[in-house]
């Protein structure tokens, strides 16, 4: 058992400090709280995670590489908040596509338009005309449930 603590010094560990939102915190930070579902996706530029780097295999680091990206929501159900309209806009990054294991990378969800997924959105207003997570850009799947299919 002692050697297996000494070895566990020995082996290089990767991770990052994330913060734990709990709903509590989710409610009262968001400017609206929705239940949605996607039904438009559109890339609108190149960005970084904020904060977020990546190791090289030369050591060097990097920050990570994002598409600033928007979907057009529908929205079924407003559970916080006022929203005027059937529809949202919600900005978010997503990470580029590259050919590298990022370890402990950023969790951004999916929304695919093709299956008619619901999403209850802990949200915000941001900066443009829309709105973002109330978690960080980093870890904006803390901002984001999954409910599943909807019919």
């Amino acid at each position: 058992m002692l050697i297996g603590f000494i070895l566990s010094f020995l082996v290089p560990s990767y991770g990052r400090l994330k913060y734990r939102w709990t709903y509590e915190e989710l409610v009262e930070k968001s400017d609206l709280i929705v239940i949605a579902t996607p039904i438009s996706v559109k890339k609108r530029g190149k960005s970084v995670f904020p904060g977020a780097r990546m190791t090289e295999e030369d050591g060097s680091s990097k920050p990570i590489p994002a598409i600033k990206t928007r979907v057009k929501f529908k929205v079924l159900a407003v559970l916080k908040g006022t929203h005027e309209g059937e529809t949202l806009v919600f900005n978010y990054l997503r990470p580029v596509p590259i050919n590298k294991l990022i370890l402990s990378g950023p969790l951004v969800p999916y929304f695919g338009t093709h299956e008619k997924r619901r999403f209850l959105m802990f949200l915000k207003r941001d900066s443009k005309e829309g709105y973002t997570t109330v978690s960080s850009l980093v870890d904006s799947l803390d901002s984001v449930k999954d409910l599943g299919l909807w019919p």
